[in-house]
């Protein structure tokens, strides 16, 4: 399982998705919308067999939040 965060939005930095891929990147199936709002620079661990820990910038740089999402 590869795992891609980003900044979602096409104009913004906005909407931190994680993305997930089962066959080593050819494609990206699947998204987890972990925050709406604006958002930069991730960070990503494991946290089990399934599930993914992301901390990243939010609210215009003002903040370090933690967000979590398994598949």
């Amino acid at each position: 399982m590869l795992v891609f965060s980003n900044a979602a939005s096409e104009s913004k930095r906005e909407r931190m998705t994680l993305r997930v891929s089962f066959d080593e990147g050819l494609t990206w199936p699947e998204a987890r919308l972990l925050y709406a709002g604006s958002s930069a620079y991730s960070c990503l661990v494991a946290l089990g067999p399934n599930t993914v820990g992301c901390l990243f910038e939010a609210d215009g740089y003002g903040r370090i939040v933690f967000g979590r999402a398994a598949w």
